[in-house]
């Protein structure tokens, strides 16, 4: 019978309190770390140690030369690939449902604000229903007295307000728009400086993952710097689409909006461009493409969308068909310019010579964009640029006559009162602003226009705050999950730092055993029987 190594039993019980040790080392830093934004959980991966009898001249008996003890391969972090991957998913189009929601409810900001109407406690019409209930009641009251100044100069000052409240929105909502691209350019800063550090870290993490590789294959790379990639990834995903590929050398490859922006330690850029007419693209630095935004994923979507939304009347390859800011000043332009054309073809100008109208008919010009001004000497407004709501503004005539709008003083029936009062509450037209499809953008009254708009906002704010809360509980599921694979349980921690101390006693009381046996066998094998 072959006799092992003297001292292979103190080198087995060494290497178990080794491994007991870091064991508890493990244990105590997942503790100290559980709070820790990012951190996941790391487990020491032991191994038992196999003979090798290969070369052995015990080659033919394995039993002297086995039950070698426990070694270490690395200290691993334990995840789930498939849940980082539904979580960016979901992450990317919570992202999205929540900056569109911001932005609709900025934009509904501005166009529901609130009139003002002393007559009534608790007056819930917008600013612009209210307006255009001014320009009525003023419409109304005059109609008894046709001849009347005072009735005229309540006339102007409800169309007056009425101009001053649009011209208000149009400046706001394009502040909603100026916010957004501001927002946006921010995030592109954000976004370009996080895919330069991931670029950092491949590098990082490759250089250090070359040199531990072991025979069996497997690597232990840099836990924290792994921890700190895959959080800058997190966050990456809340900006885009991202698709990640990890590299058998530890980096990994990071595909977004259908562009390769992360490869080893090489990184592509976001840049940001705005045009004259407001709306913005994004393309990359190395070939200047546009990002490819197909779905509905990630904040620079939905900042795209919401900025260059035309609705049904998009009609440039920038611009989009979601309802954004855009569609919205469209909808004020139109309902800008459609006041101005009927106010301005409702107040006949009587010929001096025969007391009638002119034929065909020639109106008075009420409202003229905030520029135009009249001139004597041709009869004409200098100045005078389309109508929209961001310049709108009663004529440079009316504003130095308020009895301008006076048509007959002796014509109770069709006067300027009864005409202007029969078009503004019972009138439908179609409305149709600055470069709209040829059908416009509604067909009714001016009521009818203005609650079509609200409308369309509301049911719009309602689903995006559905599809908000829904991605919401969703994300926060696969957070809540991944948490429970990735995240410190103070339990299992407590039950491993029992386990490793009993261990690394037990290696320790091996150790003395072991010792005693050896002081037998060297200090006293042979004393028996010596005088």
């Amino acid at each position: 019978m072959s006799v092992r190594p003297t001292f292979m039993g103190l080198e087995i019980a060494k290497r178990g309190a080794m491994v007991s040790q870091k064991g508890l080392d493990i244990v105590g830093h997942n503790v100290m770390n559980a709070t820790s934004t990012g951190y996941t959980r790391q487990r020491l991966d032991a191994y038992a140690v196999a003979p090798n009898t290969y070369n052995s001249r015990f080659a033919s008996n394995r039993v002297p030369l086995a039950g070698q003890g426990v070694d270490t391969t690395g200290i691993s972090q334990i995840r789930d690939k498939f849940l980082d991957k539904r979580f960016r998913e979901e992450y990317g189009s919570t992202s999205y449902y929540n900056k569109v929601s911001e932005i609709s409810e900025d934009i509904e900001a501005v166009l529901n604000e609130f009139g003002l109407n002393p007559e009534e406690e608790n007056y819930s019409n917008t600013a612009l229903q209210n307006a255009l209930l001014q320009i009525s009641n003023a419409l109304s009251t005059g109609t008894s007295e046709s001849d009347s100044t005072t009735n005229a100069t309540v006339v102007f000052t409800a169309f007056k307000n009425a101009a001053a409240v649009l011209r208000q929105q149009a400046e706001k909502l394009q502040g909603v728009r100026d916010q957004a691209a501001y927002d946006l350019k921010v995030d592109v800063a954000q976004v370009n400086t996080t895919l330069e550090k991931i670029a950092e870290l491949n590098k990082s993490i490759k250089t250090d993952m070359a040199v531990t590789r072991f025979s069996n294959g497997e690597y232990y790379g840099p836990n924290e710097l792994l921890d700190e990639r895959n959080l800058l990834i997190d966050e990456l995903s809340g900006y885009g689409e991202v698709l990640i590929e990890n590299q058998p050398d530890g980096t990994v490859t990071i595909n977004m909006y259908g562009h390769t922006v992360v490869e080893d330690n090489k990184f592509d850029l976001v840049h940001m461009t705005e045009y004259a007419d407001g709306t913005v693209s994004l393309e990359w630095n190395s070939n200047g493409k546009k990002l490819d935004m197909k779905n509905n994923s990630g904040s620079f979507k939905a900042a795209y969308d919401m900025i260059n939304g035309r609705g049904e009347n998009a009609q440039t390859e920038i611009e989009n068909t979601t309802n954004g800011v855009r569609y919205y000043q469209d909808k004020l332009n139109a309902f800008a310019m459609t006041l101005a054309r009927v106010a301005n073809e409702s107040i006949p100008i009587v010929n001096p010579e025969t007391g009638k109208d002119y034929d065909p008919p020639q109106y008075k010009t009420l409202m003229t964009s905030i520029n135009a001004k009249y001139d004597k000497a041709t009869g004409e407004y200098t100045n005078n640029e389309p109508v929209t709501a961001a310049n709108i503004s009663v004529s440079d005539q009316w504003a130095k006559d308020n009895s301008f709008v006076i048509y007959r003083r002796d014509d109770l029936v069709n006067g300027p009162y009864g005409r202007l009062k029969k078009n503004f509450t019972d009138g439908e037209y179609t409305f149709t602003g600055l470069g709209d499809l040829t059908d416009g953008l509604y067909t009714g009254t001016f009521e009818g226009f203005i609650e079509d708009m609200t409308s369309t906002l509301g049911t719009d704010i309602a689903f995006y705050n559905e599809r908000l809360s829904a991605t919401t509980q969703i994300t926060s599921d696969l957070a809540d999950r991944r948490d429970e694979v990735s995240g410190v349980s103070q339990d299992e921690e407590t039950v491993n730092m029992i386990t490793y101390s009993r261990a690394f006693q037990a290696s320790g009381r091996i150790m003395t055993a072991l010792d005693e046996a050896l002081d037998v066998l060297i200090n006293r094998t042979g004393v028996v029987g010596r005088a």
